[in-house]
């Protein structure tokens, strides 16, 4: 069993915790998101995947009602990793180079993945919690080639581009290699991304509103409730 844990990085350095249905505070300069498992601590102490999410991206996310979906994508892929999937970054490989990173937890959208044309896989190495990024743009892969070698390999995944630049320039000088820094989209990007798009998520209170709404006007209760159960429990996409 997982459990999603939230730490508020305030702008005056103060760090403060994070309760579902808290208001939203003010001067967030960064919400960390983790997935954490009690029976697996002991192979992951410090999590088994997390999101660093930029202060104003998780104020866009709290008030447009995203944060439970946000925590119910990391919830998915921790269990995804608990159940033995591997995590693999997917690109799209052609003459011009590498482009559309994308960082894949199950097995089942890993083998959607592999039918793509041009698309190749790369094994992300266990550098835990596995990190999803913190903005609309994604998280940062660190790819490397050892010097006479023709794999490409994943090195590390981060939240920003600083910071997979800083873990670029520590590799460079440890090894000869070479190595590349990409975009990379999680299963969080496209969730903040529809966020600052103008996408607003209802409440299950407003759910229920709709419900007890439709069954006053003689609506079909089993449709309702199929319309409910097919978005993500308890909060639904507009």
């Amino acid at each position: 069993m997982s459990k999603i844990a939230t730490t508020l990085t305030l702008n005056n350095g103060v760090a403060a915790g994070y309760k579902p249905n808290e208001p939203l505070q003010a001067g967030v300069r960064e919400a960390i998101v983790v997935c954490i498992s009690v029976e697996h601590a002991a192979k992951y102490p410090f999590g088994i995947v997390r999101a660093d999410i930029e202060g104003a991206a998780w104020a866009a996310c709290h008030r447009a009602n995203a944060v439970p979906v946000l925590q119910a994508a990391l919830s998915s892929a921790g269990a995804e990793v608990m159940a033995g999937a591997q995590p693999k970054v997917f690109l799209d490989v052609s003459s011009g180079g590498m482009s559309n990173a994308r960082l894949v937890f199950s097995d089942a959208d890993a083998a959607i993945e592999a039918e793509k044309p041009n698309a190749r896989s790369l094994e992300v190495p266990p550098n835990l919690p596995y990190q999803l990024g913190g903005n609309e743009s994604g998280g940062f892969v660190l790819l490397f080639r050892p010097e006479n070698e023709r794999g490409i390999k994943v090195h590390s995944v981060h939240p920003t581009q600083a910071e997979a630049t800083q873990a670029e320039i520590s590799l460079n000088a440890r090894a000869e290699v070479k190595t590349a820094v990409m975009a990379l989209h999680t299963p969080v990007t496209k969730i903040i991304a529809d966020v600052f798009a103008g996408k607003v998520y209802k409440t299950a209170l407003d759910a229920e509103s709709e419900l007890e709404l439709a069954s006053a006007h003689g609506l079909s209760a089993d449709r309702s409730t199929r319309t409910l159960l097919g978005t993500p429990s308890p909060f639904t996409g507009v």
